[in-house]
């Protein structure tokens, strides 16, 4: 993970990660690649 955010492959909220120990929290959406993604709920 942390070689994909380094190359520019991670973004969170459509914005590109640089620093791999960024926090995500609720509501954030993580996208790896141009097809992998997930948004994060809490219950």
């Amino acid at each position: 993970m942390r070689r994909l955010v380094q190359q520019g492959g991670v973004q969170v909220n459509g914005e590109r990660v640089d620093d791999p120990a960024q926090e995500v929290g609720p509501g954030d959406e993580i996208r790896v690649g141009r097809h992998r993604f997930l948004r994060l709920v809490t219950k």
